[in-house]
């Protein structure tokens, strides 16, 4: 079955939505993702974050998920290459934004949603 535009939570602190276009926008910020809510919690089963509920900043990720290499398919680091002057983290060949801001959050979604359907 072929996924298409939606959102979906997380128990780990956040949502992700995807667009027609198979890009896919991650938004976390729990103890264990790379925002101010950082902490000693990181050691903590994934369903322990239900108390983290706000956070000033998040971590952010943008996927394209027509890429089946999943180091390929984590293309934050293009985005942030092309519109922002911010220090992406990678993580087991996943590269997501740390401590973005609000307005860096609707940036990422306007940008993925622009990107045509393919590899990059």
């Amino acid at each position: 079955m072929k996924v298409s535009e939606q959102f979906w939570s997380s128990k780990r602190g956040g949502f992700n939505m995807r667009f027609a276009n198979d890009y896919e926008v991650s938004v976390h910020f729990s103890p264990i993702h790379y925002c101010s809510n950082q902490g000693p919690l990181s050691t903590a089963p994934v369903n322990d974050f239900t108390e983290v509920s706000q956070c000033r900043n998040a971590e952010l990720a943008i996927i394209n998920n027509v890429e089946a290499d999943e180091c390929k398919a984590f293309v934050t680091r293009i985005w942030a290459d092309e519109c922002q002057d911010s220090e992406v983290y990678e993580h087991c060949g996943q590269a997501v934004l740390g401590f973005a801001t609000p307005d860096q959050v609707a940036d990422a979604i306007t940008w993925a949603a622009k990107q045509k359907r393919g590899k990059r």
